[in-house]
């Protein structure tokens, strides 16, 4: 049984390492969306990030895995609005979801910075792509628009809450 399962999350792992961020010559693609947060089986996909965190080490991996959970996040609310419509119960979540790896992105680079890292390159890489991920999302549709507002409006809350 303990077999079974050590096999399954190594599955798991795997499949969910090939869903990254595609930057390349100044295009940008979406990873696949996978499991979305309406579908019953998500704590699954949620499961294999966490795992993919734990062996992320470096604190370069650790953003750039931000980034990718970001990624896969935007692509959820992209196949979530497409599928289901702006009433769909799964958009809250990745939506919210999106917002916690940006924070926790962020708040990797500032933890390195206050132990005296130079994390400057990595900072400008993590703003880059996530302003490009942002603006890729925004140019798919109006609802999609409408969901990184909302996504944007937590963040400025949560921002002014720990002021």
């Amino acid at each position: 049984m303990v077999k079974h399962i050590i096999i399954a999350l190594m599955t798991i792992t795997v499949v969910n390492c090939g869903s990254g961020l595609a930057l390349a010559h100044g295009s940008f693609e979406l990873p696949l969306a996978g499991l979305t947060p309406s579908n019953f089986f998500y704590f699954l996909d949620r499961l294999g990030e966490t795992l993919r965190e734990i062996f992320a080490f470096s604190p370069e991996a650790k953003v750039k895995l931000q980034l990718s959970f970001a990624a896969e996040r935007v692509a959820e609310l992209e196949l979530e609005l497409e599928t289901n419509g702006v009433e769909a119960k799964g958009l809250e979540i990745a939506r919210n979801r999106l917002a916690e790896h940006i924070v926790r992105g962020n708040e990797i680079i500032h933890a390195e910075i206050v132990k005296g890292s130079d994390m400057e390159m990595i900072s400008e890489d993590f703003d880059h792509d996530l302003k490009e991920l942002l603006q890729r999302a925004e140019e798919g549709s109006d609802d999609l628009t409408a969901e990184i507002e909302k996504m944007e409006e937590l963040l400025m809350i949560e921002d002014e809450g720990q002021k």
